[in-house]
């Protein structure tokens, strides 16, 4: 290649790349970057993720305790099927609590931000 064809090539990637940037500026990417995920769609799933991990967990650790005191109590097999149940209810409560929102703070400290919300809205 000469040093013109160089040149012409060179001023074409200009071009090219101006031409990009605009394109780019238009549809809100500027600098290059990709539009990011929302927030809420990460948050749905991590949420359904850790729906999925209480109830595999809640219910094993039910099952495997109940397993335990049908060994040591020789009662085989109504203490597992006792705790498969709790299990299971606990990891549905878990959940729902999870759900509505009272799973961030628990006990005291629910009642502290709940008074803490309701001071705001008086002032």
């Amino acid at each position: 290649m000469t040093d013109s064809e160089d040149d012409q090539l060179s001023q074409k990637l200009k071009d090219l790349a101006k031409r990009t940037q605009s394109i780019r500026t238009e549809a809100g990417l500027d600098n290059g970057t990709a539009p990011k995920h929302s927030a809420g769609a990460v948050k749905k799933s991590s949420i359904g993720g850790r729906v999925a991990m209480e109830l595999v967990v809640g219910t094993a650790v039910g099952g495997g305790l109940g397993y335990v005191f049908d060994v040591w109590l020789e009662t085989a097999p109504w203490c597992m099927v006792g705790g498969l149940g709790f299990g299971f209810a606990g990891s549905i409560m878990t959940i729902y609590r999870m759900v509505k929102g009272y799973d961030e703070t628990v006990g005291l400290g629910r009642a502290i931000e709940r008074g803490s919300r309701s001071d705001h809205k008086e002032k």
